[in-house]
């Protein structure tokens, strides 16, 4: 009576395949450091998850959560085991976690003086190959996007007339993944004097 149970579960569990299936069907493509990936099993008990093949250990949950670092690309699938019988693999679920440009090429000048008007020539030392860089104060553009070269690259702002901080957006044009360096250059805007005007002493 237990050996016709144990069929019984393993054969009617999974009434349209002998498989749980995992949600979302993917494939799932984020940036690094985006929110965690969640992937979902409908079976109820005995899950047990795999990447590429290879179970994750302590993954037994009906839900798996993937940190999203460029190490956890992979196929993930999940196998349900209850009462002695296995389900077949679910169906492939396929991660693509794109990496974050570095944010360790030097900016410079770190703090700079200008006249109103004028505009500020920014350094960006060991750029990477491959990566856009663009000036901002705050959310607003000061430039155009500058490709990286491997090497120094230099971006001129457009005019500037208050008192700014420089941000440097770093984007990988072919997965739009973005971040900020981590240099800022700080610029003091000197307003321009007023013009004067020269007169003739009357006699």
């Amino acid at each position: 009576m237990h050996h016709v149970i144990e069929r019984h579960e393993c054969s009617h569990r999974y009434p349209d395949s002998n498989h749980p299936e995992c949600y979302p069907a993917g494939p799932v493509v984020v940036c690094e450091g985006s929110a965690a990936i969640v992937l979902t099993s409908d079976a109820a008990s005995g899950n047990q998850w795999y990447k590429d093949g290879s179970p994750i250990g302590g993954a037994t949950a009906t839900t798996l959560n993937i940190t999203t670092v460029p190490g956890n690309s992979g196929s993930y699938t999940v196998i349900s085991t209850v009462s002695g019988c296995a389900s077949a693999v679910s169906n492939a679920v396929s991660v693509t976690i794109d990496a974050l440009p570095l944010v360790t090429p030097v900016v410079t000048p770190a703090t700079t003086t200008i006249c109103s008007g004028n505009t500020v020539t920014v350094n960006i030392a060991g750029s990477q190959a491959g990566i856009n860089y663009e000036l901002f104060d705050g959310g607003t553009s000061l430039s155009s996007p500058v490709a990286g070269t491997g090497g120094a690259i230099n971006i001129t702002t457009s005019a500037l007339t208050a008192n700014t901080t420089i941000t440097v957006r770093a984007t990988n044009p072919v997965t739009s993944c973005t971040t900020l360096l981590s240099g800022t250059s700080v610029v003091t805007v000197t307003p321009i004097p007023t013009t004067p005007n020269v007169t003739r002493l009357a006699r």
